[in-house]
């Protein structure tokens, strides 16, 4: 799916920061596609950029579907932003975090 049009960053509370992380960028290229916004930044709320409960309702679809990552809307509420978000999904279970890495399989 192409998502929503792009529109540019609103101009929030938050300093844009880029996304650092593999997990990150793949966040933010998901909440890019969801809510049409570019770029978002890692401390970005979900929720001032457009979001709603829909659409995080799709975020987390998503993660389950093309991540295999379990996340529920209450965890995501927790965490509206990449980094939070990012570093839940990780874990302690999960260090490497959304994507399995090569040495998962060794």
């Amino acid at each position: 799916a192409a998502g929503a049009p792009r529109r540019p960053r609103p101009d929030l509370r938050a300093e844009y920061e880029p996304p650092r992380t593999d997990d990150e960028r793949r966040l933010a290229e998901a909440w890019q596609q969801v809510l049409g916004v570019d770029p978002i930044g890692v401390h970005d709320n979900f929720f001032e950029l457009g979001g709603d409960s829909l659409s995080a309702l799709v975020v987390v679809e998503r993660l389950e579907t093309d991540w295999s990552r379990r996340c529920t809307v209450a965890e995501f509420y927790a965490a509206p932003t990449i980094r939070l978000l990012a570093g839940r999904l990780a874990g302690p279970d999960r260090p490497t975090g959304l994507a399995p890495s090569p040495s998962d399989h060794a």
